[in-house]
């Protein structure tokens, strides 16, 4: 993820992401590191739910020029990719 003002990267002190279902889950949070051009970035793990839904809620949070920010968003998880026989 990347914050910006006026179209251009502006850096997120403490950055986080977590990720949650209508569901109980478990716990899926993660620190945003820093990353080439202004990104954030977190390699994430999140399980497939046994019910099939596919629809996780993620929640970005951190601080921009002093002031917390928080942004929620919806991300619908692409069903695995079907393997080829050995």
């Amino acid at each position: 993820m990347r914050a910006e003002a006026g179209g251009a990267a502006v850096p997120l002190a403490d950055g986080r992401i977590s990720f949650a279902m209508r569901m109980p889950m478990g716990d899926h949070r993660y620190a945003l590191l820093p990353a080439a051009d202004g990104w954030a970035e977190a390699a994430v793990v999140l399980p497939r739910c046994p019910s099939g839904q596919v629809r996780w809620f993620a929640t970005v949070e951190g601080t921009v020029a002093g002031t917390p920010r928080s942004a929620r968003f919806q991300v619908d998880l692409a069903p695995p990719a079907a393997r080829s026989a050995p």
